[in-house]
């Protein structure tokens, strides 16, 4: 037992005799009782202790936390690592993507000979204020799409006006589930408009076809007239052809997404590479983290084992001294950490499997600092005047006093107190 922080046997003696006024009570025995209002006692007693904790400890654990946080970015064992982190880059602007963790680093040659489209309807131009020809009362459409029909209906009322009509009907045909979506476009100059009539989504199976049911609504703004095509993308990669209902475009297992913007005139490079502006985003927070935790040792009092932590956070950065040079990162005399940036950038971008190295696997920097980390994290406080349960003893007092004459009580708090400080 250590003598500052627990309470010798005679003290033990002492206290038991003087909470229940009588010397022949026994430790040993009381240890063997379990019960709720131990439980109770005992939740107090860490809630209060880890309280404590908190607040001697709160910079140098939040600095640890941070540490551990910033640590696995850096570590492979973490699925989210930033050196899995993928971006993607294209020659040209005719073609964009995206790529998920883990995507391969891969370069590819595209060339895009047509992109898809939906169909698009474009009605004719009507003089907007001139009152509608349509026929007053209900008029009904179909429109049929991907094989599915859709019957829309919608009323026209006397003295009503062309523009006023189109947007009835642009309006029922949103408000229905036909596929497409329509809209009224005014020429304010001429002052004409006209329907146009849009499918949802692209590709040559994606087609549509308008016709009156009831009443001439169709043949009198003739948005049955096709304006463009549906049709699907047309594109290679790497020499080979394909096409798709759609411009998106899926590589590595669908790790990597790209999007067909236009027609390309020459082969498009596209390469799928590490993230540096992540992984060097990441190496420069997990320095700062490391310097605070440095700082915060060196500044703390009540840390048990706070000697051991400062001399193996200290010897990461010492016994990688030249490593962590090679990247940018030079060594302070006091082991904290400075980073050359522009030395940082060059190194990932010349060769990023080498700073991964240096902070990944069972030595690597990152790792053995998350391992600190969380010895900090879960170290606990010398307390420098009343032993490890602090002020608690006057709380424990206050739960004797409410058990009364209850020996059973008394015996289980009596127990959990010994228990608790052996």
């Amino acid at each position: 037992m250590v003598s500052s922080s627990i309470m010798n046997l005679n003290t033990y003696s002492n206290l038991f005799s003087s909470l229940s006024g009588n010397s022949s009570v026994n430790p040993t025995t009381n240890l063997i009782y379990g019960s709720l209002v131990a439980s109770r006692y005992a939740q107090k007693l860490s809630a209060s202790m880890q309280s404590t904790m908190s607040t001697t400890l709160s910079p140098l654990k939040s600095s640890a936390y941070a540490l551990k946080t910033a640590s696995q970015t850096l570590i492979e064992t973490n699925k989210s690592n930033v050196f899995n982190s993928r971006t993607v880059s294209s020659d040209n602007t005719a073609i964009t993507g995206s790529a998920q963790q883990g995507a391969k680093a891969e370069t590819y040659k595209l060339s895009v000979s047509q992109i898809a489209k939906a169909q698009v309807n474009k009605g004719t131009s009507l003089s907007s204020d001139n009152k509608t020809s349509l026929e007053k009362g209900t008029h009904s459409i179909k429109v049929s799409y991907n094989g599915k029909d859709s019957i829309v209906s919608f009323d026209v009322k006397e003295e009503q006006t062309n523009k006023e009509t189109l947007s009835n009907m642009a309006s029922a045909i949103n408000q229905s589930k036909t596929g497409v979506t329509a809209k009224v476009v005014t020429d304010e100059k001429s002052k004409t408009s006209y329907l146009e009539i849009t499918g949802k989504e692209t590709g040559a199976k994606n087609s549509f076809s308008i016709t009156d049911v009831s009443g001439n609504a169709v043949e009198n703004t003739g948005i049955d007239k096709i304006e463009t095509n549906s049709r699907d993308s047309e594109y290679k990669v790497d020499g080979k052809e394909f096409t798709s209902s759609s411009n998106n475009v899926s590589l590595d297992n669908g790790k990597v997404n790209l999007t067909l913007n236009n027609i390309t005139q020459k082969e498009a490079t596209v390469t799928v590479k590490e993230d540096k502006d992540k992984i060097e985003d990441s190496v420069v927070k997990f320095v700062s983290s490391y310097n605070n935790v440095i700082d915060n040792l060196t500044n703390s009092d009540s840390l048990i084992g706070k000697d051991k932590a400062i001399k193996d956070i200290k010897n990461l950065s010492s016994y990688n001294k030249s490593s962590l040079s090679d990247i940018g990162i030079s060594t302070n005399s006091d082991g904290s950490l400075s980073v050359d940036k522009e030395k940082l950038e060059t190194a990932i971008e010349k060769d990023p499997s080498k700073v991964k190295r240096l902070f990944n696997g069972f030595d690597g920097i990152a790792t053995k600092s998350q391992k600190i980390s969380d010895r900090i994290l879960t170290s606990s406080v010398a307390s420098s005047n009343s032993g490890i349960y602090g002020s608690d003893y006057s709380s424990f007092q206050n739960y004797l006093k409410l058990s009364g004459n209850n020996t059973f009580s008394q015996n289980n708090l009596r127990g959990l107190l010994v228990d608790t400080l052996l």
